[in-house]
């Protein structure tokens, strides 16, 4: 991957999409994304698409650097809850209140 263009190409794959349903949901012609595939996302682009893909602009625009914000956290599967640990948060008028849990996962808040 040698340009913006195959990253986006790449990214697209990744998410089942091809360049002509990716045009109609931003609302652009196939041309455009074609011709961004082949020479390379714009400038103007940069920031929109890099948003959209949660990736990095640096990563998209040259390949350089994390390609996404958090790499790190992106290994490690979030930590549950202790069990019946009463957190400062769950605990009103000296009543322990039942908090449920839940975790974040591909963008979706879910129950843990």
């Amino acid at each position: 991957m040698n340009t913006s263009g195959d990253r986006l190409k790449a990214l697209l794959h990744e998410c089942g999409l091809t360049s002509s349903d990716f045009a109609a949901q931003r609302s652009v012609t196939p041309q455009h994304v074609n011709n961004w595939l082949k020479r390379g996302v714009p400038l103007a682009r940069l920031d929109e698409l890099a948003d959209l893909f949660c990736v990095h602009r640096r990563w998209l625009r040259t390949g350089e650097g994390p390609k996404h914000p958090n790499p790190i956290l992106r290994n490690f599967p979030p930590r549950p809850a202790p069990a019946n640990t009463p957190s400062p948060l769950s605990v009103h008028r000296g009543r322990v209140l039942n908090v449920p849990y839940h975790e974040v996962r591909n963008g979706l808040l879910s129950p843990a």
